[in-house]
């Protein structure tokens, strides 16, 4: 399988990403930030509870 001892470049390779702001903020009427716990990268992977 791919990379079983290591990398075929060497090392892993990481980006590094600027912070931003939510769209929306929590305020008097929507006190809340509701998160469905899913991040981008785990859309349509299997990684939820079937």
């Amino acid at each position: 399988f791919l990379h079983k001892d290591k990398f075929s470049r060497g090392l892993g390779k990481f980006h590094s990403t600027p912070y931003r702001e939510p769209i929306e903020l929590p305020d008097e009427e929507y006190p809340f930030i509701l998160s469905t716990g899913r991040v981008l990268f785990h859309w349509h992977t299997g990684t939820m509870t079937r």
